[in-house]
């Protein structure tokens, strides 16, 4: 059986990184990746926010299917995973930083833990409890990522490179069991503070970038999330965003030469696969963070290297987060978990096949005027089409044509166009979505009181160490 290492950051935007064509960000280790594997540029979440998307991840499944469409929701005990059934296999799977799981169990599949997450464990602690993050409070958060900005250390900083440094530290070990191995850093993830080299790097590089403030989102479920800030905010921001990419490109390399070091001391077979869960607005359309379905939020990174994988190689077919959890089923021989709506890359790994006529799906459940509004995007190549549940706009963009999303198309323009809207909501049974919503949730303000009047132990929640805690020298939004 063959060894495996996934490295998977937060939030970082797909297009920013060199070989996808940016000019300012620097990935070269992401870059190399690329160059020995295989990358998909058509790659989408499952959802555009933390929890759905890991968990659609580990499962293969939609939010859905799952009935997990925010962050303070828990995969059900009984759910199983790509991990049990690697685990099954005999392999060592093993969880070193980030996953976002919520509530008692914190292992869904993985048999052993060497890093700690950074998010509370338990319903109710975080917030106002969160006193480890010092001056950072709530700039973790997308209502108070504006709070500080800068170049610096940061909880994030620090977090990350202690998970980096667990996983080295691990594969310096001899294991005798095949591993599966999850690296989880919290990078490019606000708070927007980056390194003072980086930062002030790029706060340097983008003078002459943002010459224009960008336009309202347009969709009217999202104006309440609009910021409102000047032009030297917006490129404070990019700085500090564009400076942890470039930090956690860093990370990876470090991971990446470990691992490469530990198959070749043990003589093993390998793969190494990148990708992120979102992306961030970081000010594009006046918003920050994730949640919407345009490229900067929906599109995720996705990039596999390994034994048995082609170089070089640029696949143009929509494929999903969803499909990871098959193709690394396929990957080691494990069993097929018993339903699962991603499908497996490893054909397409192995030859130069790539699907340009799938269409693969995001989906979201939006807070809009105190009632829950349900999104589905559906992708087939360059058309994206969706919409939210209450609002009668539909939203279709051949990205080809209009990259920025800049003109909405009637869905009848084209058979393809209206192909795509029939396969993302025809026969969709919104109603019954939303109400086992409804049910799966009704319990979660009771558990977050319970949360905040126990003093509840979390083990597997890591403490920012009071160095990492001041915020001295970064600029204040508040």
């Amino acid at each position: 059986m063959k060894d495996i290492l996934i490295f998977m950051s937060d939030q970082h935007r797909a297009a920013l990184m060199g070989h996808r064509g940016d000019s300012v960000v620097a990935t070269p280790c992401l870059d190399q990746l690329a160059k020995d594997g295989t990358r998909f540029d058509n790659a989408v979440t499952a959802s555009p926010l933390c929890v759905p998307a890991r968990m659609s991840f580990l499962t293969g499944l939609l939010p859905s299917q799952l009935t997990i469409f925010g962050n303070d929701e828990a995969m059900l005990e009984e759910q199983a995973t790509f991990l049990h059934s690697l685990a099954v296999a005999g392999y060592e799977t093993v969880l070193c930083g980030r996953m976002h799981f919520k509530g008692e169990n914190q292992s869904h599949g993985f048999t052993r833990r060497i890093a700690p997450d950074i998010t509370p464990q338990f319903w109710g602690t975080g917030g106002e409890l969160r006193t480890d993050l010092g001056d950072f409070k709530g700039s973790l958060a997308e209502k108070g990522c504006l709070k500080i900005v800068g170049g610096g250390n940061s909880p994030v900083l620090e977090y990350d490179r202690h998970v980096v440094n667990c996983a080295i530290e691990y594969l310096q070990q001899d294991h005798d069991r095949p591993q599966c191995i999850v690296v989880g850093v919290y990078s490019p993830h606000f708070t927007y503070v980056a390194p003072p080299e980086l930062y002030n790097k790029y706060y340097r590089l983008l003078q002459d970038d943002f010459v224009e403030l960008p336009a309202s989102s347009g969709l009217p479920m999202f104006a309440a999330s609009e910021a409102s800030f000047d032009r030297e905010l917006l490129i404070k921001t990019n700085a500090a965003y564009l400076g942890m990419i470039e930090y956690m490109d860093g990370l990876l390399g470090e991971v990446r030469t470990a691992w490469d070091s530990y198959l070749q001391r043990r003589e093993r077979q390998g793969m190494f696969a990148y990708l992120s869960d979102h992306g961030d607005h970081t000010g594009n359309r006046r918003l920050f963070g994730k949640k919407t379905f345009f490229e900067q939020s929906v599109k995720i990174p996705m990039i596999v290297q390994g034994d048995g994988i082609r170089q070089n190689q640029v696949k143009r077919g929509a494929v999903s987060i969803m499909d990871m959890a098959p193709t690394l089923i396929d990957y080691a021989g494990a069993t097929v978990l018993p339903q699962i709506d991603g499908q497996s890359l490893l054909p397409g790994l192995q030859s130069d096949q790539d699907d340009l006529n799938r269409t693969v799906f995001s989906e979201v459940m939006l807070d809009v005027d105190g009632e829950k509004t349900f999104g589905r995007m559906g992708l087939r190549g360059a058309l994206k089409y969706f919409s939210y549940s209450g609002f009668e706009q539909e939203y279709c963009y051949n990205l080809d044509a209009d990259p920025h999303e800049l003109h909405n198309l009637k869905p009848e323009t084209t058979s393809v166009s209206y192909t795509v809207k029939q396969a993302t909501v025809g026969g969709l049974d919104v109603n019954a979505i939303l109400a086992q919503y409804h049910r799966r949730t009704q319990g979660i303000p009771l558990l977050t009181a319970f949360g905040r009047s126990q003093a509840m132990a979390e083990p597997a929640r890591y403490v920012v160490p009071e160095h990492a805690r001041c915020g001295a020298g970064l600029e204040r939004m508040d």
